[in-house]
């Protein structure tokens, strides 16, 4: 287009105007308007404002009514399921409900570790309620088994986490504090021991005892070689050489009970074993007065998971004890009393003997 076009194009629409009556119609009609209730538009209708109102009444006042309704009714449920056990209606809200909230609020690999070592502990003691009621079933066993499992790998991991970040003190106490819980939850459930049940429910305490002793063991032999975290480590080794005398104790109490039934092999196992843990306990207690706290763990951490093993083996003995047959000696030589010979006859027909070693 041309400049001059563009010209004539202005010109023409300065010359265009509303007359005196356009203008009078145009202001009629704004001021209609104006003066006009105001509305809004709510899901595609036209409704004033009071309208609106009434419209929302139900929403601004029943609302906050049938929240806290909700709130009641569900905190409830989730009340009551803190004391449901497996296999009941309420246990799966009690885990994957209560305890899924739980960990929303566990921020950091410490405050996991712990509350995974809690819930662990909730687990046995779940195990050991439905034991003194007779319920541990196989099925409930199963469960709590699988919840275990769980809860010993999340800390593991949380374990591991801390260990990455350098807070060697805080791994070391997160694998401890699960250890403990682990042993002092197993001896309980030992002293019940009633059924094949909890007998097995025993057995996997046990093993999971002995997973977290080598982890914890691992993690103590990487700390041994690290002698900036000597110093930090005073409080935990203390608690760890507890644990390992306590333990020594125990195997101690074990091997006079393997004596006392004629164990024989469970005794030689238990008093070689016997020695190598008090050996290590003193040569810990030699790097804590050398102020070497980090070589002080490994070897009262060596000494819990000799113990562990010793459980172990301890109790496959007992098994195959229990597996053989009792003979009993006076039917024994009842039986040989009464039984009837068998007859050889030699290439000497003049001497007979029995396979008793009776020479006829």
């Amino acid at each position: 287009m041309k400049e001059r076009d563009i010209k004539n194009i202005f010109n023409t629409t300065r010359s265009i105007s509303l007359s005196e009556v356009e203008r009078a119609g145009m202001r009629s009609l704004l001021e209609r308007k104006i003066e006009a209730p105001k509305k809004v538009s709510v899901t595609g209708f036209i409704v004033s404002i009071k309208e609106r109102y009434m419209q929302m009444r139900w929403a601004y006042v029943y609302t906050p009514i049938f929240a806290t309704l909700v709130l009641f009714i569900g905190g409830g449920f989730s009340l009551a399921a803190q004391d449901a056990l497996p296999g009941q209606f309420l246990y799966s809200i009690k885990t994957n409900f209560n305890e899924e909230v739980a960990g929303l609020f566990s921020s950091n690999p410490k405050a996991k570790a712990e509350l995974q070592s809690r819930l662990a502990e909730r687990r046995l003691l779940e195990a050991q309620r439905l034991a003194v009621t007779g319920k541990l079933t196989p099925e409930s066993s199963r469960i709590l088994e699988e919840k275990l499992a769980v809860h010993v790998s999340s800390v593991n991991e949380q374990v591991e986490s801390l260990k990455s970040t350098n807070e060697v003190r805080e791994a070391v106490e997160a694998g401890s504090r699960l250890e403990k819980t682990l042993r002092s939850q197993e001896k309980i459930l030992t002293v019940l021991n009633e059924g094949d049940d909890v007998q097995n429910m025993v057995s996997v305490v046990r093993a999971a005892l002995v997973v977290v002793s080598e982890e914890n063991e691992e993690l103590a032999t990487d700390v041994a070689n690290d002698e900036g975290v000597s110093e930090d480590l005073a409080l935990s080794v203390d608690n760890k050489k507890t644990q390992a005398q306590n333990e020594y104790r125990r195997v101690q109490d074990l091997l006079i009970n393997a004596r006392e039934t004629n164990a024989t092999s469970t005794v030689e196992i238990l008093q070689e074993k016997s020695v190598a843990i008090d050996s290590l306990i003193k040569e810990g207690d030699a790097h804590i007065t050398a102020g070497s706290f980090n070589k002080a763990l490994l070897q009262f951490q060596k000494a819990l998971r000799l113990s562990g093993e010793i459980t172990l083996e301890a109790k496959k003995e007992k098994e195959t004890i229990k597996e053989e047959p009792v003979v009993d000696p006076a039917q024994t030589d009842t039986e040989s009393a009464t039984s009837t010979p068998e007859v050889v006859l030699n290439e000497d027909t003049s001497v007979v003997a029995t396979t008793t070693g009776t020479i006829l």
